[in-house]
């Protein structure tokens, strides 16, 4: 856990090699004592992906980000949130990538989850609607676009309320398209 929060810490420090030399101590350890299917191993993935993403080493990115997603829908199984958060990220580096269509897929099965699980008006259910309208926006879908910008915009209105910075990136997200 220390070498995993050290970790974390040099990543929010841009130095990105000492992250990832710590972060692979912290994954040792835990492949070492808690085994490969278990959810503290998934986050070290996940952070380890973060960093390669943050990098720009986006094929490394999506390899532990996949072993992320393995032992999430292993030990929490397809429908938690935290998986969902998982297809998140990886639909995060598809967009990063240009892979808008592989983007969707993976946004569509996270805001499937978010919906089931946390319900319609709920902040992380309107984010993913956002970043689907953003996909929608680079591949020039322009209605779809605007109608999932829409439904993230009432979400947030309705929770965060009308002077949220995130519904005030609602409403600057509509007027970009």
């Amino acid at each position: 856990s220390t070498y995993n929060n050290m970790g974390e810490v040099y990543r929010h420090q841009g130095r990105y090699e000492q992250a990832l030399e710590t972060l692979s101590k912290a994954l040792a350890i835990r492949l070492a004592t808690l085994g490969e299917l278990h959810p503290d191993t998934a986050s070290t993935y996940d952070n380890m992906a973060v960093v390669y993403d943050e990098q720009g080493r986006y094929a490394e990115a999506l390899e532990n980000y996949a072993k992320s997603l393995h032992i999430r829908q292993a030990t929490l199984g397809d429908t938690h949130p935290t998986t969902a958060t998982t297809y998140n990220n990886i639909a995060i580096v598809c967009q990063e990538l240009g892979q808008l269509d592989a983007a969707l897929d993976h946004y569509s099965k996270a805001l499937h989850i978010k919906r089931t699980r946390l319900g319609e008006n709920h902040p992380s259910t309107a984010n993913t609607y956002n970043n689907m309208g953003v996909v929608y926006e680079l591949q020039q879908q322009y209605p779809l676009a605007l109608d999932h910008y829409h439904r993230a915009l009432a979400i947030r209105r309705a929770v965060l309320g009308d002077t949220h910075p995130s519904t005030a990136a609602c409403y600057n997200n509509m007027a970009g398209v």
